[in-house]
């Protein structure tokens, strides 16, 4: 009797499975990235309609540039997006300036893949971008890629704009 290999090792055939084990497997990552709506940043993360209300613009009004701040604070502005890693990385201390210095400074973000003509606007190259404008609305400074909190927080003081907490009595006291 003959002895007849079942299976004949060619390098066509390990191509030609290669290539079947490859799509298998793509599938479900191609299935996965199909136009799932943005999950969100944090749990604290303001719904589009607060970043809208920050960005001080009604519905269906595009945002300006700050010139002012209103309110006599110095601005940042904060474009990322809600899939960047680095942009979700900085959301925690975005959220900690937002509740502990409103009082020094406003800060607006935009997520620039939800309004894309954000970037445009801004003139931005990367994201995250953070740009620092006066209370006259005069740009400081800007900043590419992740900035944490304590970064921020000396760019201000490097600035001459050193920011105290909310609270926090900067006024000498009478005597």
């Amino acid at each position: 009797m003959m002895n007849v290999p079942l299976v004949r090792s060619t390098r066509a055939g390990r191509l030609r499975w290669i290539a079947v084990v490859s799509a298998v497997l793509a599938v479900p990552v191609y299935l996965g990235c199909q136009n799932e709506p943005d999950a969100p940043l944090l749990p604290q993360q303001p719904a589009q309609a607060e970043l809208d209300y920050q960005a001080g613009r009604h519905p269906g009004q595009a945002p300006a540039q700050p010139t002012t701040s209103g309110s006599g604070l110095p601005v940042l502005v904060a474009l990322g997006a809600g899939q960047c890693v680095p942009c979700k990385m900085m959301q925690p201390d975005l959220a900690e300036l937002r509740e502990n210095y409103s009082d020094a400074m406003e800060l607006v973000y935009i997520d620039v893949w939800k309004d894309q003509a954000a970037g445009a606007r801004y003139g931005i190259n990367m994201i995250p971008t953070q740009i620092f404008f006066d209370p006259a609305g005069r740009e400081l400074f800007r900043h590419e890629g992740l900035y944490r909190k304590e970064d921020i927080l000396a760019k201000w003081e490097e600035l001459g704009m050193p920011l105290q907490p909310n609270g926090t009595d900067t006024a000498p006291e009478a005597g």
